[in-house]
C-alpha cells in the first residue's frame, strides 16, 4: 500500500474480533519494531508480547482500552541504554520507543489488523501486574487484532487541521 494512504486509513480500533493473530503476523509486527530507527542506533527498547489469557486479564485490569484485542504489545525503553545529546543532556530513549511503536502500529494496518495506541493506564499498576517490566519505562500499550466487522473509525478520525495551521516555512 502507498504510505500516505496507509497513514490515512489507520484509525484507532475500538472493537476487535476474537480471532487470534497468527504467529507469522506477530513476527512481522515485531520485525517492524526491530528495524525502526533509534538515535545513534542504540536501540534502548524492549517489547513485551501479551497474549495468554492470564496476561490479557492482567492488562485488562490495568486499562479498559484494549477493546477485546487478543494481543497487546507493551513498548518500553531503558533510559540507561539511550543516546544522550551532549549539548543539553536530552536522552533520546523515549523518542526511540515512540518511533518503534509507530512502526508497529503502521505495520499492523498494512497487515490488515487494527491497532489501538493506549496511554490510558497507571504505570505503577502495570508494573505491579508485570514485574518483568522492571527497569524499563513502558511508553505505550498497543492493542492489536482483527477488527470486528462492525468496527468503524470515529468521526474525529478525519477531523484534521489544515496544513496552513500546522506548517511554517522559514
Amino acid at each position: 500500500m502507498e504510505f500516505l494512504q496507509l497513514a490515512k486509513n489507520r484509525y484507532t480500533t475500538r472493537k476487535y474480533s476474537d480471532r487470534p493473530v497468527e504467529q507469522e503476523l506477530v513476527d512481522k509486527l515485531l520485525e517492524a519494531g526491530r528495524v525502526s530507527p533509534s538515535a545513534k542506533n542504540f536501540q534502548p527498547w524492549h517489547i513485551w508480547v501479551i497474549r495468554s489469557a492470564e496476561a490479557l486479564e492482567k492488562v485488562r485490569a490495568v486499562t479498559p482500552c484494549t477493546y477485546g484485542a487478543p494481543l497487546v504489545f507493551a513498548v518500553g525503553f531503558d533510559n540507561e541504554k539511550g543516546w544522550v545529546r551532549p549539548s543539553d543532556g536530552k536522552n533520546k530513549a523515549e523518542m526511540d520507543s515512540i518511533i518503534q511503536a509507530a512502526h508497529i502500529m503502521l505495520e499492523a494496518e498494512d497487515l490488515g489488523l487494527g491497532c489501538t495506541w493506549i496511554g490510558a493506564y497507571e504505570p505503577t499498576d502495570l508494573y505491579a501486574a508485570f514485574p518483568e517490566m522492571a527497569g524499563y519505562e513502558v511508553q505505550v500499550l498497543l492493542a492489536i487484532g482483527y477488527k470486528a466487522e462492525d468496527c468503524r473509525a470515529s468521526v474525529k478520525h478525519l477531523d484534521r487541521k489544515p496544513l496552513s495551521e500546522i506548517v511554517s516555512e522559514l
